[in-house]
């Protein structure tokens, strides 16, 4: 059974590949806070609970992060509706990581025999500690109970 080690690592791989990706992790959300040596923009994988299915299929909850710093120019006059910053920059910019990998996720799907929903959704994401902010993907999918190789 390496149906979890092999998500994560094929995950990996396609956000590795984006060109806007600097740095890859994975593991709890707080973990992000903690690292002081991230180099942005950074994607963060969750991968949370797993569930059986009839002995057939192991089911995972996914969730992904695309997240960079917003830079603030203090000397900027332009009002107070961009507050002097690229936060939209920012959340635009993830958010079109996410829809990459959602994208990719979905032409393998089949030839990789994932089962997933057709739709997911994306969640703002903010960090009160170093001005960081993205967007979360949350999916789900079923892999095969078998030996797998994704990648």
């Amino acid at each position: 059974m390496n149906q979890y080690s092999e998500l994560l690592f094929y995950l990996k791989s396609l956000l590795e590949a984006d060109p806007l990706v600097k740095t890859v992790t994975q593991g709890d959300f707080d973990k992000i806070s903690q690292n002081k040596m991230i180099v942005y923009t950074l994607a963060h994988i969750v991968i949370g609970e797993a569930s059986f299915t009839n002995g057939q299929t192991v089911g995972f909850n996914v969730q992904v992060a695309a997240i960079d710093q917003v830079d603030s120019n203090p000397e900027l006059k332009e009002g107070i509706f961009f507050n002097n910053n690229n936060e939209v920059d920012v959340f635009n910019e993830t958010l079109g990581i996410l829809n990459r990998l959602w994208c990719k996720l979905n032409q393998d799907f089949e030839d990789k025999g994932i089962n997933a929903p057709d739709n997911c959704t994306c969640n703002k994401w903010m960090s009160d500690v170093n001005s960081a902010v993205g967007f979360v993907l949350n999916f789900s999918v079923q892999l095969d109970n078998r030996k797998m190789k994704l990648s």
